[in-house]
């Protein structure tokens, strides 16, 4: 009992002196998710090669970046606009990001998610296919990932999800 009241001492008198309580660095998944979120505001970067890169890098993590993907393919990254604060936080340059309401995000995720291959985008991409400015992307990512091949048709690739064939 002494041993566990001089312990709660310790932890009192640390967070007293500003210390605070010990956090456990981050796990593997963490980081990857971060870094996750960094690479999906990056796909609105004005740079080509900036964006090119962060595309490139969201396709080697893979399924670990599917999820944050279909939330940039939804419009899921902010409230306000398509912007990536809700996705990814306050993080520099999310401002200029949400400024710029850029449609090109949904876009880029759809083609990242075709070169990704991962089923569960199927059903979102359909989704996306109203999506004027994913519209293009969201075919290929499609045709991509089943195989299938019903262009911009989205009354298609629902029959063809629905298992009464695309045509």
């Amino acid at each position: 009992m002494k041993s566990m009241t001089m312990g709660l001492l310790i932890l009192a008198t640390a967070g007293a002196a500003g210390c605070g309580p010990v956090v456990s660095p981050p796990s593997e998944q963490e980081k990857t998710a971060r870094k996750v979120r960094g690479l999906v505001l990056k796909l609105v970067d004005p740079k080509a090669a900036v964006r090119a890169q962060a595309a490139d890098e969201l396709v080697e993590i893979g399924k670990p970046a599917v999820k944050p993907l279909i939330e940039a393919l939804q419009g899921k990254t902010g409230k306000a606009t398509t912007g990536s604060v809700g996705l990814m936080g306050a993080t520099k340059g999310a401002s200029a990001v949400m400024l710029r309401g850029d449609d090109a995000l949904p876009a880029q995720a759809a083609r990242i998610l075709g070169r990704i291959g991962d089923e569960r985008a199927v059903d979102p991409l359909i989704e996306a296919l109203v999506n004027e400015a994913a519209r293009a992307s969201a075919a290929k990512a499609l045709t991509q990932i089943t195989g299938q091949d019903f262009g911009a048709d989205a009354k298609a690739w629902k029959r063809w999800r629905d298992g009464e064939g695309g045509s």
